[in-house]
């Protein structure tokens, strides 16, 4: 008789723990899981990007990218190449610094569509120009002698 009420007292703790351990887990997960509405909408970051739910859809959102503020500024390179700027379109942050080269054999130049943020002198092959650029903007530029070789640099 005895050992019928340790094994029915094991029993009902081994219940009782594993209730707890299901009342626990469902607690923590709060509104997350199957059949869940969730309150968060998509936000927008600083860097103009969205976030927002990640691909299991529970509840749980991605952050934010962590902004490139007090980083060390980047260099970029862009090629003036069979007629073209490559790449055509660059987006950079205020303080970095690009550098095109001409891997063409004509005389080529990098020159803003409007203002004069970007005035390269005539760049032979292998000629290169570097702009560091100090302020925000969208900045369109061409070549003067070919006007059909055209780029854009964003800069946040």
């Amino acid at each position: 008789m005895k050992i019928k009420s340790i094994i029915l007292l094991v029993i009902a703790l081994i219940l009782i723990s594993a209730g707890i351990f299901l009342i626990a887990q469902s607690l923590s997960k709060g509104n997350q899981g199957e059949g869940a509405v969730c309150t968060q909408d998509a936000q927008q970051c600083s860097d103009g990007s969205y976030v927002g739910r990640n691909p299991d859809n529970n509840c749980e959102f991605y952050p934010c990218p962590i902004p490139n503020s007090g980083s060390t500024p980047q260099n970029y390179n862009v090629e003036l190449k069979g007629y073209a700027f490559s790449p055509a379109n660059l987006t950079i942050k205020v303080g970095d610094t690009i550098i095109w080269t001409n891997s063409d054999l004509v005389i080529h130049t990098v020159t803003s569509d409007t203002g004069n943020e970007l005035s390269s002198s005539s760049l032979s092959n292998n000629g290169t120009f570097s702009h560091t650029f100090s302020t925000a903007g969208t900045f369109a530029y061409h070549c003067s002698p070919h006007s059909s070789m055209k780029a854009t640099i964003v800069v946040k």
